[in-house]
């Protein structure tokens, strides 16, 4: 359910998406994501395809491991939440 940074790469075509909100971007934009807010994952999951892999990640990692547990009562299986989000991502670099 939750993937490490090290372990990204062992993920199956794998897409970040960013769902922190607007302004929460601000401080720290991450190139080359799905910008998706959490506010509106739910309704737009129906776009997802099922041949990716879909790593979430908010702020710290909390909000998106919800959300994943979340869509995977709904039956999609293929999303995983990026342990340590954004604030992970900016420490390395990314």
């Amino acid at each position: 359910m939750t993937i490490t940074f090290e372990t990204i790469n062992t993920v199956e075509n794998p897409i970040l998406v960013d769902i922190r909100e607007e302004y929460e971007r601000v401080n720290c934009m991450i190139e080359n994501t799905l910008f998706c807010p959490m506010g509106i994952l739910m309704e737009e999951i129906k776009n997802f395809s099922e041949n990716n892999n879909y790593i979430l990640f908010c702020q710290s990692g909390n909000r998106s491991l919800n959300m994943v547990k979340l869509i995977k009562t709904k039956g999609h299986h293929n999303f995983y939440s990026l342990d340590g989000g954004a604030n992970l991502l900016k420490e390395k670099g990314v």
